[in-house]
């Protein structure tokens, strides 16, 4: 693969982000999302499932103002691609990309209304280029899912799936393929989370 084809695959990811961001931002001035806020869970899990669904919710009917930031990196992970979801002047969500050449990371973060971490999905993806199976050139596409609930400023449950797709294949929805648990500490941390409050202030420094 030469470096157009690998520059153009790379252009081509971050527009289809773009488009995603874009697509999400609702209307342009500040919109306050009207969540109902029924009794916690004693569950922590049920809780983070609770806020997680509150958050979605109001992303998809598109009431939260969303705003983008995108940065070339000095370090490894090449480019950023930043959008954070705000409702009023609270980021409830954002979606934080980085990668170079084929290989990409994908964060989701979802914040409760005191502007506390609940819930990460990290979506490492890796593809390549690949001959269809009608000789036509193709890509293949690696992923690992890890999904992180969190409370409290540490991670008390963590769930990983890999699964693999072709782009001329009809790949299985991956929300119906397994997780699997996995152990963690009692204090451990959220990977990111040294990097998290510059992101919901705006601040990127790669």
């Amino acid at each position: 693969m030469n470096g157009d084809e690998q520059m153009k695959r790379t252009e081509t990811c971050l527009a289809f982000l773009l488009g995603l961001a874009l697509a999400s931002c609702g209307p342009a001035e500040p919109a306050s999302a009207g969540e109902a806020v029924p009794p916690a869970p004693s569950d922590p899990v049920d809780s983070i499932r609770q806020t997680y669904a509150a958050v979605q919710a109001v992303l998809d009917a598109g009431t939260l103002r969303a705003d983008t930031l995108r940065e070339t990196c000095r370090q490894q992970d090449g480019e950023l691609f930043l959008v954070r979801y705000f409702d009023g002047d609270r980021v409830r969500m954002m979606r934080a990309t980085t990668g170079t050449g084929h290989a990409f990371t994908t964060r989701r973060l979802y914040f409760d209304t005191a502007g506390r971490l609940v819930f990460a999905l990290v979506q490492d993806e890796q593809f390549r280029p690949v001959t269809a199976p009608g000789g036509e050139p193709s890509y293949e596409s690696t992923y690992t899912d890890t999904r992180y609930y969190v409370s409290g400023g540490r991670v008390i449950r963590k769930l990983v799936k890999t699964y693999e797709e072709q782009d001329w294949a009809d790949n299985p929805d991956p929300e119906t393929l397994p997780n699997t648990e996995v152990t963690v500490p009692e204090t451990a941390k959220f990977p990111d989370s040294d990097r998290v409050a510059d992101w919901k202030a705006g601040r990127v420094d790669c």
